[in-house]
């Protein structure tokens, strides 16, 4: 397994107006820091969340087939889609990777710009409100196959709950059949 301990922020000695956001990568045969550096003037724009060291090490990860923890949050959204979607797609162009099992210590949600309830988006608290309110998901529900299958994957999504059903709108299917058409109601 490989464990991504919590990231640390400084302004390393050797570098002056430099802010670097460090974290150790421990593996069982060794232990090295991965970082991030850049002009401190956009310390003000990080986030104390991980999602910058489980992207820049899932490849890596998924060709040495290793599962990984991450000691810290994890982007709700950013989780949900590495998760169900993009370990997917990779695998489908570079089979000799191996999907991996991720686990973060938390997942946030509406904390970052263009999450619901992040800044400058509707919803502000990202609560789970009623229809038409931020937080709620819904699905169209035709009973296709396709409709089915995306009420079997987000009904109860123990991995990302924020991604769960909440509500799904009437449907030919779950109303009240049409009235039969009769020769006799086709001549009125």
């Amino acid at each position: 397994m490989i464990h991504i301990r919590k990231q640390e922020t400084f302004e390393p000695s050797d570098a002056p107006g430099r802010t670097r956001v460090q974290a150790l990568i421990e593996y069982p045969t060794q232990a090295k820091p991965l970082w991030y550096e850049f002009d401190s003037r956009y310390a003000e724009y990080l986030t104390p969340r991980m999602d910058g060291f489980l992207v820049g090490l899932l490849l890596w990860g998924m060709k040495l087939g290793e599962d990984m923890r991450v000691e810290g949050e994890v982007s709700e959204k950013l989780y949900y889609s590495l998760t169900r979607y993009y370990m997917r797609i990779v695998r489908s162009t570079l089979p000799s990777l191996r999907a991996i099992r991720i686990e973060p210590y938390g997942l946030v949600s509406g904390e970052g710009p263009g999450e619901p309830g992040g800044p400058g988006e509707p919803g502000g608290s990202g609560e789970r409100g009623g229809v038409g309110e931020p937080g709620r998901v819904g699905a169209g529900f035709s009973a296709g196959i396709d409709s089915f299958c995306c009420i079997l994957d987000h009904l109860k999504p123990s991995d990302a709950p924020g991604y769960g059903l909440t509500h799904s709108p009437p449907s030919r299917w779950n109303s009240s059949p049409p009235a039969a058409s009769t020769p006799a109601s086709r001549r009125r």
